[in-house]
């Protein structure tokens, strides 16, 4: 608490797991072997953030109704919520998510996608200058 005091390397390590933030962004659940299609569908309102993946393997957190359909078949795509038209939830309302929800039950590989949200945790690393 003294700013003059000089603290030993060995309390780095503690200082840098006190240093993170957890942001909620919206996601989409999309079957896994869409996924390069739907990442290019959706190119414009992904998350980008550097040192960061916008596609994700589903958590058990993330379970789907129905049983019958394998998790390992499933991705999540983790779109924006810093979109100043359409910021977080209603990023959902962007032209192109509108209408591959709206219209997802017409093709058959993408009658589960769905709506989700992703936890990104920004911790020391994504923080430090390259």
């Amino acid at each position: 608490k003294d700013p003059k005091y000089i603290y030993p390397v060995k309390d780095l390590e503690l200082a840098k797991s006190l240093i993170s933030t957890t942001i909620t962004h919206p996601a989409l659940i999309i079957p896994s072997k869409s996924t390069a299609t739907l990442r290019n569908a959706l190119k414009n309102v992904l998350m980008n953030r550097p040192k960061l993946k916008d596609i994700y393997p589903l958590l058990p957190s993330d379970n789907h109704s129905d049983p019958s359909i394998d998790p390992k078949s499933e991705r999540k795509i983790v779109l924006t919520n810093d979109d100043k038209e359409y910021p977080h939830d209603n990023i959902y309302s962007h032209p192109a998510v509108k209408e591959l929800l709206e219209n997802a039950n017409a093709h058959p590989d993408y009658a589960t996608i769905r709506k989700s949200t992703h936890n990104v945790i920004l911790g020391y690393d994504h923080f430090t200058v390259e």
